[in-house]
């Protein structure tokens, strides 16, 4: 079976429809325990303004069975990171708008995606960040241990 990436690269020229129905999974995020994964589907999409691709967050188990969309709306949400215990995941969005920073080229602003943490389910989603600068890269801290007390 040849991929729809063979067909269009290879054999045809692509046209807007083949190009509108173009799915890539530009990352994955293996969780703690390696049961499941958490992976984005980027898609294009386009109206009669501008086009652009939006990214989703997805789970599955580490098969690839029982695959699910996380995240939905007009926003990208990308960069899944497990937390430790696997019970969340963060991720990064301009699903709150967007500010700028420091303009590096006249008429060029530099927008950044929030911080956002959500359970594995998807469910209780919350923000963690809200300023001005690009938040992109996300790390986990563990749990700190209590200490070994020796009773004597």
């Amino acid at each position: 079976m040849r991929s729809q990436t063979q067909v269009i690269g290879h054999h045809h020229k692509a046209g807007a429809a083949q190009i509108l129905r173009l799915r890539t999974i530009p990352e994955v995020a293996v969780a703690p325990g390696g049961s499941q994964v958490a992976y984005v589907v980027s898609s294009a999409w386009a109206d009669d303004d501008h086009s652009e691709f939006l990214s989703q967050i997805h789970v599955a188990r580490s098969d690839g069975s029982g695959s699910r969309q996380l995240t939905q709306g007009d926003k990208s949400c990308v960069s899944p990171e497990w937390s430790p215990d696997g019970e969340w995941i963060a991720f990064t969005s301009g699903r709150k708008g967007f500010k700028d920073e420091m303009v590096l080229s006249e008429g060029l602003p530099q927008p950044y995606g929030e911080v956002f943490a959500m359970r594995a389910n998807g469910t209780d989603v919350r923000q963690l960040t809200d300023n001005k600068w690009e938040d992109a890269t996300i790390g986990w801290m563990p749990e700190p241990k209590p200490a070994l007390r020796s009773s004597a």
